[in-house]
């Protein structure tokens, strides 16, 4: 195993050490972890026999971008970039910061390229080499050392040197560079599909749907991304969105249709995650309308008659698509809480490994002072992990978590004539109407996943019961969680 020079480990979706990795688990990886100097996926290169691939490496991946440079775009020429890409990158045989650079700058030309509506024409196969492409680069990253510089005062008849040298090793990755590509690459899969059709495309590390469904077809709908090999061969669970009776009727499509992708990240490219779960992305492209963002939010009023109104309906069509079962059997593997709102659309992310939630007793139990554990929303934001607006926790299984969100600029762009409830702080830009639904597109979404936090056990009281029973101190607890954590 690895050439007798590492040692074969195991890592989970975070690309941290996990001590397990089995077969049915397409959410861990088993790699080679080399030692004294060697390198290679396994293990079979020495430093010399390394330095040399790196450098074969980099020639390739800078001959890639002379000819991208050097030559009118086409999609035949998407073709050959392609190609020849895919066989100048091999992240195990990269190893200083210049080749992942440059074949980083490589990947980011060809994917442009992809977003211009050069992939139209193309044969499914090209599109499928770069979707596995754009997956190779995820978690690649090179460690760089940097050292700080001496300090030097100059006295009149001296130079005294303080040598406070330190050292300090940062990593180089790929991590927006994946990004922008997957972006690009949905962005070209539209553009090859008319009104009404889908598209999917899946790697070992990237899976992406894109659609142009008609608005009223997805009104009660399950948004998915496909399956990789490994996913469907196990029957592994996939991220999901689950829209209401409403669909997207707000946001700001036109000519009654959507524009849609849906994506997953089954591991994160993203260094030093926090996730304990796949990252589930969905974009939408609509008409050039700029909408702030709400600023705050006020889901209750002072007046106790407010809540009065609050309440939350679960169809039975709903009730099928998130698999509600009051049976007692099943609610002794989940945790169902009640939302302070009606949500527009539902959050379904699996746990990369099983956990162990003990759902027999309460969330909250008089006397005790420790904290409750829940998975957390995150969604990921300018590089970093922030808390999912308007989205609170539906119910929690020990394999995966659902989320009611009434948010919908999460999704999409809003359309300024957007029914608005319980909302303060609003500001709204001109809009710009682009009809023919052309480059200028806003593009809008999130990626979400999930983290596992402490909750404090006063406001774990409040979701274990009726939240609206003791009023008062629903109110207090609930409007400062919503602006702490939402």
């Amino acid at each position: 195993t690895c050439s007798g020079n590492g040692n074969c480990k195991y890592f989970d979706v975070k690309s941290n050490p996990t001590t397990a990795c089995l077969v049915t688990n397409s959410s861990c990886t088993a790699s080679c972890v080399c030692i004294n100097g060697y390198s290679g996926s396994s293990c079979n290169l020495n430093s010399t026999q390394a330095a040399a691939r790196d450098a074969l490496r980099l020639s390739l991946c800078q001959a890639v971008i002379t000819v991208s440079q050097q030559s009118n775009p086409s999609p035949s020429l998407v073709s050959t970039l392609v190609g020849s890409l895919q066989s100048s990158f091999n992240a195990d045989e990269i190893t200083t910061e210049t080749t992942l650079t440059t074949c980083s700058t490589a990947l980011s030309k060809v994917s442009l390229f992809a977003s211009e509506g050069l992939l139209v024409g193309l044969n499914s196969s090209t599109i499928a080499y770069l979707t596995s492409l754009i997956s190779s680069f995820v978690g690649k990253s090179i460690p760089v050392t940097t050292v700080s510089s001496s300090i030097v005062f100059s006295l009149p008849f001296s130079e005294i040197i303080y040598n406070n040298s330190t050292n300090a090793t940062t990593s180089v990755n790929a991590n927006n560079t994946v990004n922008d590509a997957v972006n690009n690459l949905k962005k070209g899969l539209l553009q090859t599909i008319s009104n009404g059709e889908s598209l999917s495309f899946s790697s070992d590390s990237v899976q992406v749907n894109v659609t142009r469904a008609l608005l009223n077809d997805v009104k009660n709908s399950v948004l998915t991304p496909p399956k990789n090999d490994a996913q469907a061969a196990y029957n592994t669970q996939s991220p999901t969105i689950i829209l209401g009776s409403e669909g997207l009727d707000q946001c700001s499509f036109t000519k009654g249709y959507s524009q849609l992708s849906i994506s997953e990240y089954s591991k994160s490219p993203y260094e030093n995650s926090i996730l304990e779960t796949p990252i589930l992305g969905l974009q939408s492209y609509s008409t050039s309308i700029s909408t702030r963002r709400l600023s705050s939010y006020s889901f209750y009023e002072e007046d106790e008659d407010s809540y009065d109104d609050v309440t939350f309906e679960i169809t039975d069509a709903v009730r099928e698509l998130i698999g509600f079962d009051s049976s007692e059997d099943h609610l002794a593997s989940e945790r169902v809480v009640a939302l302070p709102f009606t949500p527009l659309f539902f959050i379904i992310i699996p746990f990369a490994s099983t956990q162990n939630f003990n759902f027999s007793s309460a969330l909250y139990q008089a006397g005790t002072k420790s904290n409750i554990t829940l998975p957390d929303c995150r969604l990921y934001e300018s590089g970093e992990y922030v808390n999912c607006r308007g989205c609170n926790i539906s119910s929690y299984t020990n394999y995966n978590v659902t989320y009611g969100c009434n948010d919908l600029s999460l999704l999409c762009e809003v359309a300024p004539s957007r029914r608005l409830t319980n909302e303060i702080d609003i500001t709204r830009l001109l809009q710009t109407t682009d009809d023919d639904g052309g480059s200028n597109n806003a593009v809008s979404g999130s990626q979400f996943g999930a983290i596992f936090s402490a909750i404090a056990a006063e406001f774990a009281s409040v979701l274990s019961s009726n939240p609206f029973t003791n009023l008062k101190q629903a109110t207090a607890i609930i409007i400062f969680a919503s602006i702490l954590l939402f």
